[in-house]
């Protein structure tokens, strides 16, 4: 283990690395010069806690740092040793895209800013460079829209399961809070699982419905659409998982990819992609850590904890621990506080959940010739509320359309509703508008008991199960 304490000088061009367990929390502090966490610059004297992490401080100028704590592991990269060079390179072209796009709008003519996609297998440092990226285009004024396609990771604000797009701001930016502290909540939609390949067709659906409402947002907001989007996309690019790559390329028109660390998913791109989308390859980081099953399990459950708990909440319990040290304590102070999360308890009546299941099973060919299966790919089902719920997170559907909510039956569903088709089949297209987990089911007394991050009534009483389970004594 590295010493408690220990400072740390950084010539210009290197990098200290730090790796942190989730059981434990080291402070960095700045005592010199200028230092950056994925292109967000640390304010000097200011104590950031980190817990459960991987962090990589870089200097382009050199700087002092300051560490506390127990750090699984750290080390300093000396000049020329890192990808920053190669990350800013890619920040400057697509600045130069938006002051095209920015010159262009203020003549009035119909041009939008940079739609770029950060492609490449596990652990190969798409979210560093996704999050640098925002980084440094935020710093400079601009509003970037960050797409969050990797269901396994919830750095957008929602928890993991979803896919999520949310604007990024000079405001929102946070050394030590990631996307967490984002002001506005994210436009999200619920896949319920971890990786793409358990559902392929539903991440698809998913996929198109938030790329629509994304570009309806960009059309409705000019200084969105110059500053354009940084789509991150999940670890699948074999197989179908190119398919799916291809598919988020056509769904988000993107005009640029940046593959990382895979030579092979470089060529084929450049092959499958048409011309106007420019493909480059950029290297892998040596600080990119290979995550085991059980670190990503552990970061999973913290990210869920935070978002009832508010960013942060799992280095604020740590913190909390240290009762004897009283800089600890000062710090735990300045920490954003948590958020109050609220238990609801409902009648049965009260909820309807549902689960999204493949149509045909079959073939074509059992049917008769010149007749095609008329069930949908997807299929919206209702699920019995039930013990089996219980820690299962569930996402809170916005109504589709007036009246959706209302009553207790749905005879105004069944009476619009196509043989072959669910009832149901308005939810596929709905964001959510929040998530919570069953915590508990009384058959006796037929009612279900949801943690929510707030307290009020549900925005929508249609909830949609996924197969993610959290249990609340799991912190990280």
């Amino acid at each position: 283990m590295a010493a408690t304490k220990q400072t740390w000088t950084l010539e210009g061009e290197s990098e200290l690395r730090l790796e942190v367990d989730f059981d434990a929390v080291v402070v960095v502090v700045l005592k010199q010069g200028l230092c950056e966490v994925l292109g967000v610059e640390l304010a000097a004297g200011r104590e950031y806690a980190f817990a459960g992490a991987k962090v990589a401080l870089y200097s382009w100028h050199g700087c002092q740092l300051e560490t506390r704590g127990e750090c699984a592991s750290v080390y300093q990269t000396g000049p020329g040793e890192t990808t920053a060079a190669a990350a800013l390179n890619a920040h400057s072209y697509l600045e130069t895209r938006r002051d095209e796009a920015s010159r262009a709008d203020s003549c009035g003519r119909d041009c939008r800013g940079p739609r770029v996609m950060v492609v490449g297998p596990s652990d190969s440092g798409k979210s560093t460079l996704a999050a640098t990226l925002l980084g440094y285009a935020a710093r400079l004024g601009r509003e970037p829209t960050f797409v969050e396609l990797d269901p396994a990771l919830g750095d957008c604000g929602a928890p993991p399961g979803a896919v999520a797009a949310a604007r990024v701001t000079r405001e929102t930016l946070s050394v030590d809070e990631g996307f967490g502290s984002l002001d506005c909540a994210p436009l999200s939609y619920w896949f319920g699982y971890e990786a793409p390949r358990e559902h392929p067709d539903l991440y698809a659906r998913v996929v198109d419905e938030l790329a629509v409402a994304v570009a309806e947002k960009l059309d409705g907001d000019r200084s969105a659409n110059v500053a354009g989007l940084v789509v991150a996309t999940s670890s699948w690019v074999d197989g179908d998982g190119f398919a799916s790559l291809l598919r988020v390329a056509s769904a988000f028109a993107v005009d640029a990819v940046l593959v990382l660390a895979h030579d092979r998913l470089f060529a084929d791109l450049r092959q499958a992609l048409p011309p106007s989308v420019a493909v480059a390859k950029l290297p892998r980081s040596g600080g990119v850590v290979q995550r085991d099953v059980v670190h990503r399990r552990r970061a999973k459950h913290r990210k869920i904890h935070e978002y009832f708990y508010g960013p942060q909440s799992h280095a604020r319990s740590l913190l909390a621990k240290k009762d004897d040290d009283a800089a600890l304590d000062k710090l735990l102070e300045a920490t954003a506080p948590p958020l109050a999360p609220a238990t609801h308890e409902l009648p049965f009546r009260a909820v309807r959940v549902f689960k999204v299941l493949a149509g045909s099973t079959g073939d074509d060919s059992m049917l008769p010739v010149g007749q095609g299966s008329m069930l949908e790919p997807l299929q919206v089902v209702a699920v019995t509320v039930s013990p089996v719920l219980v820690h299962n997170v569930l996402a809170v559907c916005h109504p589709a359309r007036d009246g959706d909510d209302a009553g207790d039956d749905d005879e105004h569903d069944d009476a619009a509703a196509d043989a072959a088709t669910s009832p149901h089949q308005h939810l596929l297209g709905c964001a959510a508008a929040g998530f919570v987990v069953v915590t508990n089911v009384n058959v006796e007394a037929q009612t279900i008991t949801l943690l929510g991050p707030c307290s009020g009534d549900l925005p929508s009483r249609n909830l949609l199960l996924g197969k993610l389970e959290w249990m609340e004594s799991n912190i990280a």
